[in-house]
């Protein structure tokens, strides 16, 4: 399966950027990691 809209690649970038801000409240040590 192949993505090539630029909107999906914003999607993913929000959900990662969401994804990592949770990720510091479970994970504090982590949360700088990558």
């Amino acid at each position: 399966m192949r993505i090539e809209a630029p909107n999906m690649k914003a999607a993913i970038g929000a959900l990662n950027a969401l994804n990592e801000s949770f990720g510091a409240f479970k994970y504090p040590n982590d949360s700088f990691s990558a």
